[in-house]
């Protein structure tokens, strides 16, 4: 009856163990979790507009059709997030960040090989300042993998605004006049997906969080009206809206980012 009772509490001893050292894993999700973090955002096309360039050659005139793509330069990302994890595998979470980003205007090399090299009308050109700001919310779950047993994978869904600003003072391609003409900025709904990996540091409550993510929106310029541009080559470009396919609806903002986590334990 003794060894029973003794084989008995060396069990309930182990298994209070074996629970405390789980609670413990430096992997593992729960409660607070503050992170500062840096990376960089790719965007892309805002829209797509179709264009012929015109230009006297020793022949007579030519003229030429291709696509211009107005879209945001790849740029730096800047930001905070404050999680909170219900349990090992479900969790909430607030994000803000900021991305100074341009505006430009892109070309293919392919369809404006033939035309006399003009920056100003065939691209690529660099307009004015294109500031992205987003606030979302995200529902996090933690995946059941803990690769090496040392990087926490976790995914996250949700959504929240985007605001986009322009410096118009700097200068605004033909195609984003009518989008920003009254106001400087732009606010409405923005979809958010992802993953992610934390890996905890040397101090308990310290960790690098890593994460690839895509905030999916309305395209702030819906039109591009007919307008024309005149060169320094004297090569002039009529823009028009382009349709069917290949205009642009949704847009998409993707980030890499690389952050410290804070975890209160």
């Amino acid at each position: 009856m003794n060894a029973k009772l003794v084989i008995a509490g060396l069990a309930g001893v182990c298994l209070t163990v074996g629970n405390a050292a789980a609670q413990q894993s430096p992997t593992r999700m729960g409660g607070l979790m503050v992170s500062a973090f840096v990376g960089g955002s790719a965007n892309s096309d805002l829209q797509r507009s179709g264009a012929r360039a015109e230009w006297l050659a020793r022949d007579g005139p030519e003229s030429r059709q291709f696509a211009r793509r107005l879209t945001a330069e790849t740029a730096g990302v800047v930001g905070l997030s404050a999680a909170y994890w219900f349990n090992p595998y479900w969790g909430v979470r607030t994000q803000a960040a900021f991305t100074p980003s341009r505006l430009e205007i892109a070309v293919s090399q392919r369809e404006t090989h033939d035309i006399p090299i003009d920056a100003e009308v065939t691209g690529p050109s660099r307009y004015g300042a294109f500031r992205v700001w987003t606030y979302d919310a995200n529902l996090l779950f933690r995946a059941p993998v803990t690769p090496r047993g040392r990087v926490a994978l976790y995914g996250f869904v949700g959504g929240g605004v985007v605001k986009y600003e322009v410096s118009v003072e700097q200068g605004l391609p033909p195609e984003a006049v009518q989008a920003f003409a009254d106001q400087e900025s732009k606010t409405q709904p923005v979809g958010v997906l992802g993953i992610g990996a934390m890996v905890p540091l040397h101090r308990k409550s310290l960790g690098l969080s890593f994460e690839l993510s895509d905030h999916i929106s309305r395209t702030p310029v819906q039109g591009s009206p007919e307008s024309s541009i005149v060169g320094v080559n004297r090569v002039q470009v009529t823009t028009g809206e382009e349709t069917g396919p290949s205009r642009v609806q949704l847009i998409n903002h993707v980030r890499i980012l690389v952050g410290l986590t804070w975890r209160a334990r």
